[in-house]
């Protein structure tokens, strides 16, 4: 009987421990909402719908009762930066089209594959104070794959009255380009939340390629299930103890125009529960736009023709622009010895030089792979990549 006992107390002891060691980010998942869950209220009062999905994907099918939202809605040009969350005025018009009052409940979701574009909403939501959003978790992928309802009848909601100003932006919630500069270097954890491709730069759609110097990858879709949906709190949070990201690190996420980064925001703040998180609403198209500002990359890029190419994330004018002759392209022998790390002596000791416009030039292609590097041309952009890992 004793014994029994003491099993029973030990037990509890165990339970209560195994309580007590269950992370304070497992209450915070109640901004995602499973398709279950939102299938019991779809229809009910008070309850806001939003597809962000193409206008086409939600005219062939959609949640009954959704309303339809292009990003082009919620975005705004502002301070020559494209892509920016929508200012108080444009936002506002939105929110009184969509039916959205003060007090509503507001689900999105995106296709599946796209969880970004609902984040990037529910962000722009968050921003200004509106709490009661949710994110439909699988998007739109998981709600035909449970069986449920589909609509294809447009919905155009009565119109409500939703006033917002600048002061309702929640600015702790934003990183300025002057926040993410004074970051640089300190315990703040920068993180590059896109794939790899673009962090090392051998794809770009910014002024200049790679990323903010001495910044982190942590791309969207190490989020992920294979099915679209969150990974459970716990796998989040180890994924991100692995980049140095506990609940007391201040964090900066980062993107090209800090839409993607808002899944990462999403999922620190709403998933995990900490609190000392921004996103960097220009992102590297506000960053790289500006050449005093540090940037890595792995790809130095020149163009035939052109006189201005990337080297180590800066753009640097050439003496002569690149060309080609006899079937082999040539760049400036001092810029190409200066994106390899090579020593200028060395190129030029090399009986391949070619005299152009009073610049010694070499054929790319044939001196970086000596170096080791990887050389790729562009036909269509006439661009040539170097690659040096």
């Amino acid at each position: 009987m004793f014994q029994s006992k003491w099993i029973l107390c030990i037990t509890f002891v165990a339970l209560f421990c195994l309580l007590l060691a269950v992370p304070a980010f497992a209450a915070q998942s109640n901004a995602v909402i499973s398709a279950g869950e939102l299938n019991g209220f779809v229809d009910s009062e008070g309850v806001v719908i939003i597809d962000v999905r193409a206008a086409d994907a939600y005219g062939a099918g959609h949640i009954p009762g959704a309303v339809s939202v292009q990003t082009s809605e919620f975005f705004e040009e502002l301070a020559g930066v494209k892509q920016m969350a929508a200012g108080p005025e444009k936002f506002s018009a939105l929110l009184s089209k969509t039916g959205v009052a003060e007090e509503s409940q507001v689900v999105i979701y995106s296709a599946g594959n796209d969880f970004k574009h609902a984040a990037r909403l529910w962000w722009t939501f968050h921003i200004y104070g509106h709490q009661n959003a949710q994110l439909l978790d699988g998007g739109f992928d998981t709600w035909v794959a449970a069986g449920y309802d589909v609509s294809t009848d447009p919905v155009t909601p009565a119109a409500s009255v939703y006033t917002l100003t600048a002061e309702d932006v929640n600015q702790d919630a934003v990183a300025t380009t002057d926040e993410v500069k004074s970051a640089l270097g300190t315990d703040t954890v920068i993180i590059d939340c896109r794939d790899e491709n673009y962090y090392q730069g051998k794809k770009y759609k910014a002024a200049r390629s790679g990323h903010i110097a001495g910044t982190s990858l942590l791309s969207e879709s190490d989020n992920y299930n294979s099915d679209g949906t969150l990974k459970s709190a716990q796998e989040l949070a180890e994924i991100y103890a692995a980049k140095g990201i506990t609940a007391d690190t201040p964090v900066i996420t980062y993107c090209n125009t800090g839409t993607t980064a808002t899944v990462q925001y999403f999922v620190l703040t709403q998933i995990l529960g900490y609190t000392n998180v921004q996103n960097y609403d220009a992102s590297l198209t506000g960053w790289a736009a500006d050449p005093a500002l540090p940037m890595e990359s792995s790809y130095d890029y020149y163009a035939i023709g052109s006189t201005t190419a990337e080297v180590n994330a800066s753009l640097v004018d050439l003496p002569v622009a690149p060309f080609i002759e006899e079937g082999r392209a040539y760049l400036p022998a001092d810029v190409l010895a200066q994106g390899l790390g090579a020593e200028l002596t060395e190129i030029l000791m090399q009986d391949i030089l070619v005299i152009a416009d009073g610049a010694d030039c070499v054929p790319v292609r044939y001196v970086a792979e000596t170096y080791g590097a990887e050389v790729d041309w562009d036909s269509e952009s006439k661009k040539i990549s170097v690659y040096l890992e």
